[in-house]
């Protein structure tokens, strides 16, 4: 049995090639100084995109204080089962950061404050969900 022939190259069909979508990454800067003991909300992941960051927490005025963050699935409400930090101190002039975290379309982070002294930051970047 012998190969088949290919055509000369005169023949050939052109290659047809695949359209590839290009991802989009968008950078992330949320920033909020909330206002002392009110759950307020960070960041909020926009319909089709997911996102990934972590939050910086900043004590700026000379006083140790307390601080929560909630990551609400879907913009749920608020429940226990949504924080991941709750009531942690952070010492005078100092800060702090989460780790690394996934967000689906629509999720929400809430921050909560001990004191107005607090700044938090959401840092990252968007992407489109496919």
């Amino acid at each position: 049995m012998t190969a088949p022939q290919l055509p000369d190259r005169a023949q050939r069909r052109p290659r047809r090639f695949e359209m590839v979508q290009v991802t989009r990454e968008r950078p992330i800067e949320a920033q909020l100084a909330p206002s002392a003991t009110t759950l307020t909300t960070l960041y909020t992941v926009p319909p089709g995109w997911r996102a990934k960051g972590s939050v910086l927490v900043c004590e700026r005025g000379g006083a140790a204080a307390t601080f929560r963050i909630a990551h609400r699935p879907d913009g749920d409400s608020i429940d226990n089962k949504h924080y991941m930090a709750y009531d942690r101190a952070l010492p005078a002039n100092s800060e702090d950061e989460t780790i690394e975290l996934w967000l689906d379309e629509t999720d929400v982070i809430s921050v909560y404050a001990s004191s107005g002294d607090l700044s938090f930051a959401f840092n990252g970047v968007e992407v489109p969900k496919l």
